[in-house]
């Protein structure tokens, strides 16, 4: 599902999230285990610890603005001993080697095309936004808000850290078009403090199953390839402040932030990885997590207008596990859960399933992280039941399964292209179903319900 909100360094609009597969069987894997919260009006982020600017008047400001294009220009010829000087964010020699290890950072990553907006004085702070590119990957530029006390020369930086760059211990890996920016997550209380990663260890291992997630895509996908930046910070505080969502940020594995505009992304694209998620899987895990990602990335890209919630979800989850070696019922068991108790859906799930809420927990419970299984189907008028979130992303799955079984793996991608509308029955979803897999959508939904029937292994 896609939802374009910036990261919270720039301005949120729609948010697409993946609580992605975690933990079942040998590998820790479970389907139905994705999430993405629903699509709404998300306000602009405050610049979090930051205090009034004193003295914020106009010549102070019109003097920080000649700061700052100086100091893009500084960035931009290379220089950088001008753009360290240019600005103060904070005293002391350990300060002064962050700032040199964030700007080596920026370079390693491919910052380009940087610039700072004319600074404003908004609620008694002088702000001004820096845009950036991250070189052959981006197609348009993002928006890192700062904010500025230019009461003192140099100009003193203000607030936490906003770029991925800012934040101290990151390291980068890349190859081509996909780039990680990684720190070392923090360790369990349990484990030694010497046994944890080097960032550099971490972001090149992200890279590695990001790489596996791009070539699964684009098998199926085609060409041109993804592009992406993936961040995986140290901490899931940061991960919370990275993600625009502070308060579901902790029971999700992964989110994509990034703006879109008619339906498509307008080229910076972020996915945000929880460091906890991300140390409790698995490398079949992992790559199931990125590759769903992934798969969002090109559907942001090259699909604009509307899907049905069920199609994208389900696609995203049909490319993530078409090289995982796991039982159908094992991938799926949060649906069939749900089916013992409740019965097998009339239906394929709904939006307000695939957009619904779900919990993380722990690694030793025995059940999948990501599968809540005291979670009880809602009951609606109908007598039916309404799919908890793990299990609609299973459901969603097998619907895939099942259209690509009767058109193959390139028919259902020719319906996620072509299919446009928030339901089924919509002319511009059930025109391409008959055309692509000679169904309608009563004989999609028939194919689906023996199928969920069948695993279940109901009488």
């Amino acid at each position: 599902m896609s939802f374009d909100r910036e990261p919270s360094w720039g301005q949120p609009r729609r948010r697409e999230v993946l609580a992605a597969t975690l933990g079942a069987v040998a590998v820790g894997l479970a389907a139905g285990l994705s999430g993405c919260a629903g699509p709404g009006s998300v306000p602009r982020p405050t610049s979090a610890g930051v205090g009034s600017a004193p003295g914020a008047d106009a010549d102070r400001v019109a003097a920080l603005a000649a700061v700052l294009r100086s100091r893009a220009q500084a960035y931009a010829r290379g220089d950088r001993d001008a753009w360290l000087a240019a600005v103060s964010s904070g005293a002391g020699a350990d300060q002064a080697r962050e700032d040199a290890a964030a700007y080596e950072l920026m370079r390693a990553l491919g910052v380009t095309r940087l610039s700072y907006a004319e600074p404003r004085v908004s609620d008694g702070v002088v702000a001004s936004d820096l845009s950036y590119v991250v070189a052959g990957v981006d197609t348009a530029s993002c928006v890192v808000p700062t904010t500025w006390d230019p009461s003192v020369l140099p100009p003193r930086r203000l607030g936490v850290p906003a770029a991925p760059w800012e934040q101290g211990g990151m390291a980068v890996a890349r190859r081509d078009r996909v780039v990680v920016v990684a720190g070392a997550p923090a360790a369990p209380e349990s484990t030694a403090p010497e046994s944890t990663v080097p960032a550099s260890m971490v972001a090149a291992e992200v890279l590695s199953h990001a790489l596996d997630a791009v070539a699964a895509v684009q098998r199926l996908w085609g060409e041109p390839g993804a592009s992406a930046v993936l961040l995986l910070p140290p901490s899931p505080a940061i991960f919370a402040r990275w993600a625009g969502d502070q308060d579901s940020a902790a029971s999700l594995p992964a989110v994509t932030v990034g703006p879109v505009v008619g339906g498509r992304s307008t080229g910076c694209d972020r996915v945000v990885v929880n460091p906890d998620a991300w140390r409790q899987l698995r490398p079949d895990g992992r790559r199931v997590v990125l590759t769903h990602e992934v798969t969002h990335l090109v559907l942001r890209r090259d699909v604009g207008g509307e899907m049905p919630g069920w199609l994208a979800e389900g696609y995203c989850e049909y490319v993530a596990y078409a090289g995982v070696d796991l039982p159908e019922a094992a991938i799926v068991a949060p649906l069939l859960r749900e089916v013992r108790r409740s019965g097998v859906p009339p239906h394929l799930p709904s939006q307000s399933a695939i957009d619904g809420q779900h919990t993380l927990l722990g690694a030793n419970t025995g059940e999948p992280p990501g599968f809540n299984p005291t979670a009880a189907a809602t009951p609606t008028p109908g007598g039916t039941a309404e799919l908890d979130r793990s299990a609609a992303y299973a459901a969603a799955l097998l619907a895939c399964r099942v259209l690509a079984e009767r058109a193959g793996p390139d028919g259902l991608t020719g319906l996620v292209r072509q299919a446009r509308g928030s339901d089924l029955r919509d002319g511009g979803v059930a025109g391409p179903l008959r055309r692509i897999a000679g169904w309608t959508p009563d004989d999609l939904e028939r194919a689906w319900r023996d199928r969920v029937h069948a695993l279940a292994a109901l009488p």
